[in-house]
C-alpha cells in the first residue's frame, strides 16, 4: 500500500473475513449478517498508514463512487467486507462488474485468498486488462519455484502438525527430491506407532495406520524420525521427562522432540541445500514445550541453505520467534535475527502450489499469459 500511495494511486483496498452471504452455513443470498465488518481493520490501517481511510457501508453504490472520486492523496477507500456481499457463487459476476468502474488496475497481494474463485480474486480480474500480483505474492511465487526445483540441493523437508493424512499428500510430490524427510508432531507419533513403538498417550492418527505403514515402506529410507521425546502427563503438567521414541509409559504423553531428536534434525538443517519447514515439531503453543520448534528456527536462521517454512501452525511459531529477534543486533550477546528467506503467508493455498495445483485466482492474473 505505501509504494502505491507514494506514486500518486487512488488505492481501494478490499477483503473478505468469514463465509461469504451464499457460502454453506451462511444466509443465503443477500446481505450476510453473520461476516464481521471491516471497520476494526480500517482503524489498524490507518493507525499502520497514518492516513485517512473511509469505509462505504455498501462495496459498491453512489456512495461508494463519491468517496472514489473525492479521494486525495495519501487517502484510501476500505470497502466494506466483500463477505458481507454476494462475491461466490451466481451473482459473483454481477458483483465483479459492479466494481469494475472503480478498477483501473487490480493487484493481487494474499495467495491465501488466490483459493478462492470470487467476484474480486477470479471475476474482476479476468475483466481488468492491467492485473498484477504484488512484490509479496510474486516473492512467495519465486520461493515456491525455488524450493519445487530444488535450485539448491540437498533439500531436507522437516514435516510435523497435527495431521498426517492431509501433509502426506504433499510429502509424496517430495519424496523423490528431498534427500531426507524429518519427522515430527502427530505424524512421527503415527508413524512410529506403526513401527510398534509404545508411545503412552500420545496422539496418533489412529485410523491412518494403514497408510503410516505404506508410508514407512515406501519412503522410509529418506525418512528422519524422532530418537527421543520431551514427555509429561499433560500439557500442563509442570514435570517434564526424556523418554525413548520406542517406549513411553502409559501415563505419559509426548509433547516436544528430545535432545537427541533435535541433534540430528540441526545436522541435518546444517548439511542442506535448501530446507523446507511444514508444521510444527511439538505443542508450541505452551513455552513448556518449544525447545524443538525453536531448534529449527535457530538451526534455519544460521543456515546458508534457501529455507522456507509454509503451514499455519510452523508459520505462527516462525512469526512469533522472529518479532523479538528483529530488534536486536550482533551486539556480541549472541543474539541474532531471524534470517529465514521465505515466511509464506498462504497456508493451505502454498501447499496447494507445492503439490503443483492451480489456484483460480493465480490463474485469473495469469490469464493467456505464461508469466
Amino acid at each position: 500500500i505505501r509504494p502505491l500511495l507514494g506514486r500518486g494511486a487512488k488505492l481501494i483496498v478490499a477483503s473478505r473475513l468469514g463465509e461469504s452471504a451464499s457460502s454453506p452455513g451462511s444466509l443465503g443470498p443477500g446481505r450476510n449478517k453473520k461476516a464481521p465488518s471491516i471497520l476494526d481493520t480500517a482503524e489498524l490501517l490507518s493507525r499502520e498508514l497514518g492516513c485517512d481511510v473511509f469505509v462505504p457501508d455498501e462495496c459498491t453504490g453512489d456512495a461508494t463512487k463519491k468517496i472514489i472520486s473525492g479521494l486525495k492523496d495519501n487517502q484510501i477507500c476500505l470497502l466494506e467486507n466483500l463477505a458481507l456481499a454476494d462475491d461466490t457463487g451466481q451473482r459473483a459476476e454481477a458483483f465483479a462488474r459492479e466494481l469494475l468502474p472503480y478498477c483501473d488496475i487490480f493487484l493481487g497481494d494474499s495467495i491465501r485468498a488466490f483459493a478462492l474463485d470470487s467476484a474480486t480474486t477470479t471475476r474482476l480480474p479476468s475483466l481488468v486488462e492491467n492485473r498484477f500480483a504484488s512484490d509479496r505474492v510474486i516473492d512467495e511465487l519465486r520461493s515456491i519455484a525455488r524450493v519445487l526445483n530444488v535450485l539448491s540441493p540437498p533439500l531436507l523437508v522437516i514435516w510435523g502438525g497435527n495431521q498426517m493424512k492431509q501433509g502426506v499428500e504433499v510429502i509424496r510430490d517430495f519424496a523423490r527430491s528431498a534427500e531426507t524427510i524429518a519427522v515430527g508432531g502427530l505424524p512421527a507419533n503415527t508413524l512410529l506407532k506403526a513401527k510398534g513403538a509404545q508411545l503412552g498417550l500420545s496422539a496418533v492418527e489412529e485410523n491412518f495406520e494403514a497408510g503410516a505403514r505404506t508410508t514407512l515402506e515406501q519412503w522410509g529410507d529418506k525418512l528422519l524420525l524422532p530418537e527421543d521425546f520431551i514427555g509429561a502427563a499433560s500439557i500442563r503438567a509442570a514435570q517434564q521427562e526424556v523418554f525413548s521414541a520406542e517406549r513411553i509409559p502409559g501415563d505419559r504423553m509426548a509433547l516436544d522432540l528430545g535432545p537427541r531428536s533435535i541433534e540430528a534434525l540441526q545436522k541435518k538443517v546444517n548439511s542442506a541445500g535448501t530446507v523446507l519447514w511444514i508444521g510444527s515439531v511439538g505443542f508450541s503453543r505452551s513455552e513448556h514445550f518449544r525447545r524443538g520448534t525453536n531448534a529449527i528456527l535457530e538451526a534455519m536462521s544460521a543456515s546458508s541453505a534457501f529455507t522456507m517454512v509454509a503451514g499455519n501452525d510452523s508459520v505462527a511459531a516462525a512469526l512469533a520467534y522472529r518479532e523479538p529477534q528483529e530488534t536486536q543486533s550482533n551486539d556480541g550477546s549472541g543474539n541474532q535475527p531471524t534470517t529465514i528467506d521465505c515466511i509464506a503467508a498462504g497456508g493451505k493455498a502454498t501447499l496447494s502450489l507445492l503439490r503443483q495445483s492451480k489456484l483460480p485466482g493465480l490463474e485469473a492474473l495469469r490469464g493467456n499469459s505464461d508469466e
